[in-house]
């Protein structure tokens, strides 16, 4: 497998980095709040680089993300993500940076990923497509290298990989032994003819 080609491992990583960019930028500081009202949120770093810009409502007694929010590297200011929350939970399209500049584009519901993903590489070529049902990977993933050239198709029920998966060594010719049947994520078998 190339050294720019995703392994399952590293893609996970970066998604769950992502994930904690996302949810970890807490709201701001707790005080009694009047239900129903809300306040825009600013939070800056020490070098005095706007982080996290978004809009908290009081709801149930409690500041909570509601509306539009942008989170931005602290030293550099780039966007990293951007979307909105719904009562404290991701809701809609959102965008996220990944690690080694790569992109991901999809839609929220209830504060997981739900319906099609992509992955977009720093070059502008798809990583990886398929989509999520609550947060867990489902359905068919293409997943593609740097280059472009397609390097697996997958597919996977509930998060794990579920069946034939394909890996190819190059466009169109299939590494058999990088390949084979998957069975809740481990392997069980080759791959059939």
């Amino acid at each position: 497998m190339p050294s720019r080609t995703p392994s399952l491992r590293a893609a996970r990583a970066a998604l769950v980095a992502a994930a904690v960019v996302v949810t970890f930028a807490a709201p701001g500081c707790g005080g009694a709040c009047e239900e129903g009202t809300t306040r825009g949120f600013r939070r800056t770093s020490a070098s005095d680089v706007v982080t996290i810009e978004g809009t908290e409502a009081c709801i149930d007694g409690a500041w909570v993300k509601h509306g539009t929010f942008v989170f931005r590297d602290p030293q550099s200011g780039d966007v990293v993500a951007e979307g909105a929350y719904d009562r404290g939970l991701e809701f809609g399209a959102w965008t996220q940076t990944l690690e080694g500049g790569v992109t991901g584009a999809g839609d929220f519901r209830g504060g997981e990923r739900h319906g099609p993903w992509t992955y977009t590489y720093s070059n502008g070529r798809t990583q990886e497509r398929g989509a999520y049902a609550e947060g867990e990977r489902t359905g068919r993933w293409l997943s593609h290298r740097f280059d472009g050239t397609l390097w697996r198709d997958a597919q996977y029920v509930e998060g794990a990989l579920e069946g034939e998966v394909r890996v190819y060594a190059t466009e169109g010719v299939i590494d058999r032994e990088e390949s084979g049947v998957l069975a809740g994520g481990e392997r069980v078998g080759p791959l059939g003819r």
